[in-house]
């Protein structure tokens, strides 16, 4: 396969640099603790103390990082097929300056919430929020409220809805995500109507959601109040991105520091290509090679 994977961020060769600083000083000096380092030169090693990191290479740096111990606490985040296909549609919406409330769905583990958190970080006017369950409907007012950078202490839930509306309209290119959106309680998602209809023109809707979210609205649509309502401004489709992918895994392994083949082909078989599985087995990968060096 051929990948395109995104450089190491300088955040992260600096945390390497740090852990190599205390690696060294287990030893007498600098250039002992270099020759205990296979396929790492004591040059290279004065480069990254030096803090000069424009010859050392990618792969050079998850090498080093692997034998001094280094251990990625964070997680890098990594374009795949499905986060690459969601941005897509968000930025789509967000072109045609309608309000189409947009559901898309991914199976479980696809990468959803971590693609919908990176969108939000990297554009402005994104009123990002989670269904988390159980969430209440002031809750989910709140939240997104707060997204759009006011506060809601002592609103009652009609004041924060007609205020939200208010201050979304006034935005210049907004665009609204609600991730786990089949968690959502029907009060929230009557609400959601209330919001394409307040802000029909100025605002596309974006709907996260695992395929279980299709059925529930399809199996709604004559049997409870709103869900045909909301099916239509669906248009009365979704969009399915299906699962990840062996090139998924591949991306997000590679990205994270690990490039061994045969290790990426086990953990894409074990995890079934759930990306958050991924995440934990890469995670053990390290701990286990890290003890080895």
């Amino acid at each position: 396969y051929n990948l395109k994977i995104k450089s190491m961020e300088t955040s992260t060769k600096n945390e390497i640099r740090e852990c190599l600083m205390e690696y060294i000083s287990r030893y007498k000096s600098q250039n002992i603790a270099a020759n205990t380092l296979t396929g790492i030169s004591g040059s290279y090693v004065s480069q990254i103390v030096n803090g000069k990191f424009s010859a050392i290479s990618d792969d050079m740096w998850r090498k080093l990082a692997l034998q001094i111990g280094w251990v990625n606490k964070g997680w890098i985040f990594t374009d795949t097929r499905i986060s690459s296909q969601i941005t897509q549609s968000i930025n789509l919406a967000k072109s045609r300056a309608i309000n189409n409330i947009t559901p898309i769905l991914a199976r479980g583990g696809s990468g959803k919430t971590i693609t919908a958190q990176n969108y939000a970080k990297s554009n402005r006017e994104v009123l990002y929020i989670n269904c988390k369950r159980k969430l209440s409907l002031k809750s989910f007012l709140k939240g997104l409220l707060s997204a759009a950078g006011k506060t809601t202490e002592g609103l009652t839930s009609e004041v924060i809805s007609d205020m939200l509306i208010s201050t979304i309209s006034k935005m210049n290119n907004p665009v609204i995500i609600i991730d786990e959106a089949n968690k959502a309680s029907d009060n929230i998602l009557l609400e959601i109507i209330d919001l394409y209809n307040g802000l029909k023109y100025k605002c596309p809707i974006i709907l996260l959601a695992t395929q279980e979210f299709k059925l529930r609205i399809e199996r709604g649509v004559n049997k409870k109040m709103g869900y045909d309502e909301l099916h239509s401004r669906f248009n009365r489709q979704f969009i399915d991105l299906g699962e990840p992918d062996y090139n998924d895994v591949a991306k997000v392994c590679i990205a994270n520091g690990l490039s061994d083949a045969t290790q990426i082909s086990d953990i894409a078989k074990s995890s079934l290509c759930d990306l958050r599985a991924v995440e934990d087995k890469v995670k053990v990968q390290f701990l286990k090679q890290a003890k080895a060096a």
